[in-house]
């Protein structure tokens, strides 16, 4: 398309692509330090019937120690509920180690204090999770890519209005594992780039011409006008008109949920992550890849909207 065009305007020079993707930050960049318990294992060892005690147990040991991002979400989210429960049946009991009592009071304040830190952590901070955001990623999606990738990361979102709160039925493996793996993002905002460039180079094509020569003078159409005219609808209106429009409802889907998705921690994200933010996710900063994306539409349409009023038409008597 932009080939024909630039040709059709008289020019063969076809400027190289270069892209201005970020690379997703490194991991210890992202990773954030959550404030420490005080209390100790031999203390939660000691907290009798209570089931908070399985919980660290379990916690602590060989399969604990290698829990998957998932599963630690899971286990903090456990032990708030868990501890909460055992401080309520700890305090009917006047018989209770008032000194134990306010280090397990104290365990849950910390605990809810690290609950956006701990998000953060198994979310984007995740090494396996950031792989969504892998430039190396060529692979094409398409709209069930883009709604399971969409869909998981709302499921991860919800999960933080529970966290701790009250049980929970959602079910974070199959959403992980689906990040895990999906190209959708990658894809989609390197194919956003990709239109961002083909329609600026069209747009300076066309104002050159129409400043230099315009096209249809007095309204009347030539061979080079009906040539430029024939490329907007074979090729802008049947074919790139759809692909912009399709690539623009991925982005808005996938840039949506990652907006959600960083509901809660947007006041602890480290100063890497906001810059590849602004840069690649962000759907209102002038710099980023989609404002851009909107911006080049904008650009492109008025280029064509001058030729089509030079030569009295207008784009629905193209259809």
């Amino acid at each position: 398309y932009t080939r024909a065009v630039l040709a059709a305007c008289g020019t063969t020079e076809f400027p190289e692509f270069e892209s201005s993707l970020l690379q997703f930050p490194r991991s210890r960049d992202l990773k954030l330090t959550p404030t420490e318990i005080n209390m100790s294992l031999v203390d939660f060892f000691s907290l009798g019937d209570c089931e908070l005690q399985a919980l660290v147990a379990e916690r602590n040991n060989a399969l604990g120690r290698v829990m998957t991002p998932s599963n630690v979400l899971l286990y903090e989210h456990q032990f708030l509920l868990k501890a909460e429960s055992c401080l309520t049946v700890m305090l009917r009991d006047s018989t209770e180690n008032a000194n134990l009592i306010l280090q397990l009071k104290e365990a849950i304040q910390v605990k809810r204090q690290n609950k956006p830190v701990v998000f953060w952590n198994t979310t984007f901070a995740n090494p396996e999770l950031s792989g969504v955001f892998s430039l190396a990623k060529t692979i094409g999606t398409n709209r069930t890519d883009v709604e399971s990738t969409a869909s998981a990361m709302q499921t991860v979102a919800e999960f933080y209005n529970a966290f701790g709160m009250i049980e929970s039925d959602i079910d974070l493996g199959p959403s992980f594992q689906i990040l895990q793996s999906s190209a959708a993002v990658t894809t989609t905002l390197k194919k956003l780039e990709r239109l961002t460039f083909a329609l600026n180079h069209v747009a300076t094509a066309l104002e050159t011409r129409m400043q230099e020569r315009p096209v249809c003078v007095d309204g009347v159409r030539d061979r080079e006008a009906n040539e430029l005219i024939g490329l907007f609808k074979s090729y802008y209106i049947k074919r790139l008109q759809p692909e912009m429009a399709q690539y623009q409802h991925y982005a808005n889907a996938l840039l949506t949920a990652i907006e959600t998705l960083t509901t809660h921690t947007k006041s602890i994200m480290p100063p890497a992550f906001k810059q590849y933010y602004a840069a690649n996710l962000s759907m209102y900063n002038e710099e980023s890849i989609l404002q851009k994306f909107r911006y080049a539409v904008r650009r492109h349409s008025s280029s064509w909207q001058a030729v089509l009023d030079a030569c009295g038409l207008t784009p629905g008597d193209l259809l």
